[in-house]
């Protein structure tokens, strides 16, 4: 089978769909199928850019850059003699709405997808939808027309097979008169195997945060749970490890936090580093605090990164609790919530061992689930 993949940019760590695309058309070709990977809209190339992806000794993943600014029109041209070349027999599109547009409106998609739609079945993987409606007054506008692009793309392209991420996703799809199935996120982070390391004192725990750190956390809420287990006797020091793109705010707060915190707690920014470096880092930590909001943790590579080395992962933010994915986190052992047992859970669960549950098996299970769906019957109906 065929399978061309479009996406907003192919950096690699740079880009959180671009390294899941990347990674499951490697999957694919592994498994014998041919697969082409073209971003749209990649900030990081500044001409066209063919380049060849190593798979496995035997196969290479052939990938194509086309710069952001160039005009579409050029792009959309290049597009379609790639893609009446390459013949596939499904086109699958990663969207992200800020992928292919940076106010978020990705009109370019329609003029620049025309040529190329009745050359093979269309699927569409929605990374994100629209933004918070209830976070402002201009969100709630710009919810609304990200909403209707996306309910119109959808109409356009008329997608054999429509997946997301997580439960509140499928809702929100609902919500516009859509459905989708959901296509579980897996790890960008391959598991480095090593020896094991010598176990770390029980009183010294580290806690790690991968990815954004977003403004709407407070950090200090948890910073008293760890006051009062340190008044127990149940630690001695803290560490808060951040890792990749944290941010303005969150590169900020490391900074604040180090200054009126005690010296037993420290903070420090490793920033972005290699996936083994990465991988080595999760391995040594005690716990992963994420600042996505609960309802959204199926969309967080980062989040499925820390669940993939064994993580507790703590979510200090709850919201929108009114539905199935709220249960679902209820019945998660692997999350923890700030609610009134918090600290004598979070005792409870450092003098536990983590195990490891894979990455590369979370990525398997998804691209078994992905060929299952595009070899049989369409999963959904996108009109």
């Amino acid at each position: 089978m065929k399978i061309a993949f479009l996406c907003g940019s192919c950096e690699p760590g740079a880009d959180g769909v671009g390294d899941y695309t990347l990674s499951v058309a490697r999957a694919l070709v592994g498994r014998g199928h041919i697969c082409f990977v073209i971003a749209l809209n990649d900030r990081y190339v500044d001409q066209p850019h063919h380049s060849w992806i190593e798979s496995n000794p035997e196969c290479s993943l052939p990938c194509l850059r086309l710069p952001y600014a160039s005009p579409w029109r050029v792009r959309a041209k290049i597009l379609a003699a790639e893609l009446e070349r390459f013949r596939p027999d499904w086109i699958s599109l990663q969207y992200v709405p800020y992928a292919f547009n940076k106010n978020g409106l990705p009109w370019p998609l329609f003029p620049s997808l025309r040529a190329v739609r009745p050359l093979a079945k269309w699927h569409l993987m929605a990374h994100e939808l629209w933004v918070d409606p209830d976070v402002s007054l201009k969100n709630r506008l710009l919810a609304a027309t990200q909403a209707q692009v996306l309910r119109w793309l959808l109409t356009y392209l008329n997608p054999s097979l429509v997946h997301t991420s997580n439960s509140y996703y499928t809702h929100l799809f609902a919500s516009i008169g859509k459905q989708a199935s959901i296509l579980p996120l897996f790890s960008n982070i391959p598991i480095q195997h090593q020896p094991a390391a010598m176990p770390s004192s029980l009183v010294d725990w580290k806690f790690v945060f991968f990815g954004s750190i977003h403004p709407e956390w407070d950090p200090q809420s948890i910073l008293e749970q760890l006051e009062r287990a340190a008044r127990k006797g149940a630690l001695s020091s803290v560490s808060f490890i951040s890792i990749g793109g944290a941010g303005e705010h969150g590169k900020a707060l490391w900074k604040k936090l180090a200054r009126t915190t005690p010296p037993w707690m420290q903070f420090s920014q490793l920033g972005l580093l290699p996936s083994t470096e990465i991988s080595f880092r999760l391995q040594h930590a005690d716990f992963g605090i994420t600042t996505t909001p609960s309802h959204l943790l199926g969309k967080s590579g980062s989040v499925a990164a820390m669940l993939a080395h064994g993580l507790p992962v703590i979510v200090p933010r709850v919201e929108k609790t009114c539905g199935t994915w709220h249960q679902e986190l209820l019945a998660d052992d692997r999350f923890m919530l700030l609610d009134s047992s918090f600290g004598e859970r979070l005792i409870q669960r450092r003098r536990q061992a983590h195990l490891t549950n894979g990455a590369d098996h979370q990525l398997s299970a998804t691209t078994e689930q992905f060929l299952q769906a595009l070899l049989g019957s369409p999963v959904t109906s996108a009109t």
